[in-house]
């Protein structure tokens, strides 16, 4: 990978309200967003939550994570610290599928 952090940056999360500015800043659907920001920042990072049990003794369970794209660069947003990643195999293809949108988008295609 290019880029990385493991400290939260309110510069990603302003690049996600950015994208919806597109909307225009006084539309309706831009004013939710804006409005429900701490609560989407809250929603990333370790659930708490093992639906599929323990795949190992170090798994901390279930991570909700975002992706976007911004300034030409694909991102993923974890929220957390994270080590590693196990996924089920449709999950797998539909993070894969995800990435491939945003690289478009991000390329300009």
């Amino acid at each position: 990978m290019s880029h990385h952090s493991d400290d939260f940056d309110p510069e990603m999360t302003a690049s996600l309200k950015e994208a919806l500015q597109m909307a225009g800043p006084d539309s309706e659907v831009f004013e939710k967003i804006n409005s429900f920001e701490k609560e989407i920042e809250e929603k990333l990072g370790p659930t708490g939550k093992f639906p599929d049990g323990k795949l190992t003794k170090h798994d901390d369970g279930e991570i909700a994570f975002a992706v976007f794209n911004k300034e030409g660069k694909v991102i993923i947003d974890f929220n957390s610290p994270v080590h590693w990643l196990g996924m089920e195999p449709k999950q797998a293809v539909e993070l894969g599928n995800l990435l491939i949108k945003h690289g478009r988008e991000a390329a300009g295609r």
